[in-house]
């Protein structure tokens, strides 16, 4: 039997062995980011998620791991056209191709080489003060460091010949007969020559008004030529760039400017990377024959 006194007591007094509530969260707050004092508060609640580490640019830990040697020329090598690098540019790309390659051994070759003949160097020295080894160790494992992209590159210097001869032998394979695309180039050369030569002499003769019955403009027969040139050639994507726009000539003034705009377009055919590649691996070709002749 309780008395009402008691049942006052119960009602108004926290059992002891009932659980605390837990603090109240504010409204719009997460556990996480609490308002309670600090010591109430987690860590990771106090501090906020970390921040990345600062990281150096690859191109920047490019240029430093190939020395002061490579790195200046560096950014040109890589720019010229593979066929066209000489030795050393050959070299320097290849050092540069071994630091963005991690299976090449580039980098493990770099740090093992250059850590060990610090230290070794820095014992050898151990009479000295403990900062005169470091410097003496430090100078030459950098030395060494940078020695071995020197070193690669040195190797690309050797292999430059015979893997630029494969380079050109693969691009010949994959476009047409080298003789066949030499000799359309000079056919479009000797056409644009004649045409040239035929419009002055009109020029010079001041030849104007209609044409007579018995003159026949050389202008459309050339284009027809030059039609049937390029498609036996197997191009037929150039019959349209050397077609006349207007084949049917009735005055003199007309077949000037069709000889101009002939002569315009055979211009831009003879520019295109075709003829241009054509140009570029017949040098080439030329400068391995005369390395291979004793």
């Amino acid at each position: 039997m309780t008395t009402p006194l008691q049942d006052a007591s119960d009602a108004g007094a926290a059992k002891p062995w009932a659980p605390l509530a837990a603090p109240a969260v504010a409204a719009g707050e997460s556990e996480r980011g609490c308002r309670l004092t600090i010591g109430d508060c987690p860590l990771d609640a106090r501090l906020g998620p970390a921040a990345p580490a600062p990281r150096l640019p690859r191109i920047v830990l490019k240029h430093f791991s190939l020395g002061p040697v490579l790195s200046p020329r560096v950014d040109a090598a890589t720019k010229t056209d593979p066929l066209k690098r000489s030795r050393w540019e050959y070299g320097i790309t290849a050092a540069a191709r071994a630091f963005e390659q991690p299976r090449s051994g580039y980098g493990a070759a770099q740090v093992s080489l250059g850590a060990g003949v610090g230290v070794v160097i820095g014992a050898a020295f151990s009479g000295l003060p403990l900062l005169a080894q470091f410097v003496i160790g430090g100078a030459a494992g950098l030395a060494v460091y940078w020695g071995v992209p020197t070193a690669w590159a040195g190797i690309g210097w050797l292999r430059a010949p015979l893997i630029q001869r494969n380079q050109a032998r693969a691009e010949l394979e994959k476009t047409k007969s080298l003789d066949d695309l030499v000799d359309l180039e000079n056919q479009l050369r000797l056409n644009r020559a004649s045409n040239r030569k035929a419009l002055e002499d009109v020029k010079a003769r001041r030849l104007t008004g209609p044409l007579g019955d018995d003159d026949n403009p050389w202008v459309r027969s050339q284009s027809e030529q030059l039609q049937m040139l390029v498609e036996g050639a197997g191009l037929p994507e150039l019959v349209p760039r050397l077609t006349l726009q207007n084949p049917h000539l009735s005055t003199w003034e007309e077949v000037r400017q069709a000889a101009t705009a002939l002569d315009k377009k055979i211009g831009e055919v003879l520019q295109d990377d075709l003829f241009a590649g054509v140009r570029r691996l017949v040098g080439i070709v030329d400068d391995l024959r005369r390395e291979e002749t004793p």
